[in-house]
């Protein structure tokens, strides 16, 4: 499979090389409820049929090659837009492009929108307790926490069994079996 006038359904990413690192884990869990999207890189100059995919309201999402993988997560590194429409989804691609800086072999993740109840991060590596998983998260869009108007909660999980060692409140405990199966 390949680029066809500059994407590629989100679905057929894991069988793209070139689709970036979280286009392609996305795309391995399609079996469980994760939105539809598309894969855009710099030939894609717009298709009534790939926005169709998309919806009307989308998420301009950074997917580049050394983003979401074994060796390092850079977590935020990279500009995602949330929510985008049509009306602005071309300047915001070229404003995630922009945001890898001089790579010209990037991807772009477009995906359709949902509201969610919980937005955060798994570090699947605790950055400084050993043998642990750290999961932040809060409420909503993670912008919540990214401004500072919302704080950061916590789900400390040990790595080896998945119980749960710490948690800063359990709003997020119920699902915790479920990320952990992810993982």
């Amino acid at each position: 499979i390949r680029f066809k006038n500059g994407y590629v359904n989100l679905f057929d990413a894991h069988h793209v090389i070139a689709a970036g690192t979280k286009a392609y884990r996305l795309s391995q869990l399609q079996h469980l409820n994760v939105p539809d999207g598309i894969v855009v890189n710099k030939d894609f100059k717009g298709s009534k049929a790939a926005l169709k995919i998309v919806g009307e309201i989308f998420t301009v999402r950074s997917s580049a090659l050394n983003e979401d993988n074994a060796e390092s997560s850079h977590a935020g590194l990279n500009l995602s837009i949330v929510p985008s429409s049509k009306k602005t989804w071309l300047s915001d691609i070229e404003k995630v492009f922009q945001s890898y800086g001089r790579d010209k072999d990037e991807v772009v993740l477009l995906q359709k929108y949902i509201e969610p109840l919980f937005a955060g991060v798994v570090f699947s590596r605790h950055p400084t307790w050993g043998g642990t998983i750290l999961i932040e998260y809060g409420s909503g869009l993670a912008s919540k926490r990214m401004d500072g108007s919302e704080n950061v909660k916590q789900v400390v999980l040990e790595r080896a069994t998945g119980s749960v060692v710490f948690s800063s409140d359990d709003q997020l405990l119920n699902y915790v079996p479920q990320i952990y199966d992810l993982l």
